[in-house]
């Protein structure tokens, strides 16, 4: 060994799962993911709760969550060219702007009784198709951000907050609705 050369530090196991947080902007967008993803899944479990509950029909609960889903799989490859093509940022900032806008409009048609079951078909899909959209720009961003050799522990540790997510927005909506 010469005074010039560098010994790595062998890593542990431990470790090496979370090389990908040595990233700053990883352990950012990891953050913003896990914030993210309570927040879908509020939305999803309050936006079935809320046909339930002002329609009690299962077909219409399925038919707002199908039609998110058919919004999410007919946009997702067009979604893919788009997060390929162009600045990724800026669909996830359109994207999140989209989501965001859409859910303040339900709100106020919620909050001023005028909500009815069509504006949440019209606002599953909505939300369905950006997705389509946000979905590949997030994953490509975050190959972006790690590279190339350490993208498969970066998607692992992003689908982990997916994971860690469920456990507070599932606490979050019994809270909601026992209130």
């Amino acid at each position: 060994v010469t005074p010039n050369t560098i010994t790595p530090k062998p890593q542990s196991n431990l470790g090496r799962v979370f090389t990908s947080f040595e990233s700053p902007n990883f352990r950012y967008i990891w953050v913003h993911f896990l914030f993210n993803f309570v927040a879908m899944d509020m939305l999803m479990m309050t936006q079935g709760w809320l046909v339930w509950e002002s329609t009690h029909s299962v077909f219409l609960v399925g038919a707002v969550a199908g039609l998110r889903g058919v919004g999410q799989f007919s946009f997702g490859a067009l979604g893919g060219v788009l997060a390929d093509r162009y600045n990724r940022r800026i669909i996830l900032t359109v994207s999140q702007v989209v989501r965001a806008s859409s859910c303040f409009w339900l709100g106020l048609l919620i909050v001023s009784n005028h909500v009815e079951v069509w504006h949440m078909l019209v606002f599953s899909g909505i939300q369905g198709v950006v997705m389509g959209a946000l979905l590949p720009a997030s994953e490509t961003l975050v190959y972006d951000i790690v590279g190339p050799t350490r993208i498969i522990n970066a998607a692992a540790i992003k689908h982990g907050a997916y994971s860690i997510s469920r456990i507070p927005s599932a606490l979050l909506f019994g809270a909601i609705v026992s209130s």
